[in-house]
């Protein structure tokens, strides 16, 4: 339905990904599966489904071992944690 190219907003050139919306699930699943690793202009392209931000860190979080209990480590704007002595 829509194709959006992501550019560097000071030089106008692309950043080298973008995001395309498609109406129907199916046309978007069988474009990824057709497109992802194909080469375009010698890059392989990867295509893939995005995700919120917030979905996508705790995928990699996930993904990485990082998955806490309890409270979250990331402090608030402003605020350092100091680092933990390894003794």
């Amino acid at each position: 339905e829509d194709a959006l190219v992501i550019a560097n907003k000071f030089t106008g050139r692309s950043r080298g990904f973008g995001f395309v919306t498609f109406k129907e699930e199916t046309a978007a699943n069988k474009a990824i599966s057709e497109m992802h690793g194909k080469a375009v202009e010698g890059r392989n392209l990867v295509v893939k489904e995005a995700m919120p931000i917030g979905e996508k860190t705790i995928a990699k979080e996930r993904r990485e071992g990082n998955m806490h209990k309890g409270k979250s480590s990331r402090e608030k704007p402003g605020k350092r944690k100091e680092p933990e002595e390894d003794f």
